[in-house]
């Protein structure tokens, strides 16, 4: 079995790029809501156009990530495991932000940035820190929320959210270059 940090890998053992985790995430996403996925469904979730999702498509199911047969685009169990992986990547960046009190399509838009990091030992370090200094990290450093706002949201002090950021900072560095 997985553990987080692999987990939060996606696709990236392979040469692929943001826009292909973006579409096998949308796949994903659009056949659970759905039941099946068409290249029209793609195209409205990632606002591209049709011929260009057909494109798109036709490279992915090159890379053996996806198959269309009937119109209906389905992943292949490689495609299943990077679009799972991805997915629980975006999750990861975005639920942290949504506890915090940022609005849903905020927090959803700075995750997707977010899980498209390519430093995997970054990602990995951040997986490990406790839940409470993840989040004010992310407030702190992505949302860019003063300290004064964070703690506003979150119902404590200033000095409570400084002392957890400076720790987050410590635990992140200390994780970088021990790797423990």
């Amino acid at each position: 079995m997985r553990d987080e940090a692999d987990a939060g890998r996606g696709l990236r053992n392979r040469a692929t790029t943001k826009s292909s985790e973006d579409y096998v995430e949308a796949i994903l996403v659009i056949r659970r809501e759905r039941g099946h996925c068409r290249n029209i469904d793609i195209a409205e979730r990632l606002g591209f156009s049709k011929a260009t999702v057909s494109k798109a498509l036709a490279s992915l199911a090159a890379e053996g990530l996806v198959e269309v047969a009937e119109r209906d685009v389905r992943l292949t169990e490689e495609g299943e495991r990077a679009a799972t992986a991805t997915l629980e990547r975006h999750r990861f960046f975005e639920r942290p932000l949504v506890e915090s009190g940022v609005d849903a399509r905020t927090a959803s838009a700075e995750a997707c940035r977010m899980k498209h990091c390519q430093a995997d030992e970054l990602v990995a370090a951040l997986f490990r820190l406790p839940k409470v200094q993840l989040r004010r990290l992310l407030m702190h450093t992505v949302v860019r929320l003063p300290v004064r706002e964070i703690a506003r949201r979150e119902g404590c002090s200033e000095r409570a959210v400084k002392y957890s950021l400076a720790r987050a900072r410590r635990r992140m560095r200390a994780l970088l270059t021990d790797g423990d």
